[in-house]
C-alpha cells in the first residue's frame, strides 16, 4: 500500500512539471484577448469563438486533446472550437485545432449570447 501511495506522488509531481501555459478569460465570459491571463493548464487550451465576433471563451481543458477545430450552429449562433496543445496557442485569432469538452463550452457561450 505504501509503495502505490509513493508512485502516486511521483506521478502527480511528474505530471505537475508538465504543465502547459494557455491564454485563459478571467471571469468575463467571453473576453477579448487584452482581458486574458496566462494560465497553467493540465489538458489543453481552448478558444471558442461565437458568430465570427472579437470576443471569444479562451480556457483550459482538465484533459489533453487532439489538436483540431470544429464549428457549429446551436441556437441559431455559428461557434468555431478549437484545443491546442503547446504554450500560448490559443492566443492568435485562429489556433490549430473540441471534443465533448469543447462543445459543451460551445453550448455555454452560445447560451450566454443569446441572454
Amino acid at each position: 500500500m505504501k509503495v502505490a501511495v509513493a508512485v502516486f506522488i511521483l506521478m502527480v509531481c511528474l505530471h505537475a512539471g508538465e504543465a502547459l501555459m494557455c491564454k485563459a478569460c478571467p471571469s468575463i465570459l467571453p473576453c477579448r484577448i487584452q482581458d486574458t491571463e496566462d494560465a497553467e493548464c493540465t489538458g489543453s487550451c481552448m478558444k471558442v469563438t461565437v458568430d465570427g465576433q472579437d470576443l471569444a471563451v479562451r480556457s483550459c481543458s482538465p484533459i489533453k486533446m487532439k489538436e483540431r477545430c470544429e464549428s457549429a450552429t446551436t441556437l441559431g449562433k455559428s461557434a468555431y472550437s478549437c484545443a491546442c496543445n503547446t504554450d500560448l496557442c490559443n492566443s492568435g485569432p485562429s489556433i490549430s485545432p473540441p471534443s465533448v469538452f469543447g462543445l459543451t463550452i460551445l453550448l455555454a457561450a452560445a447560451r450566454g449570447l443569446l441572454n
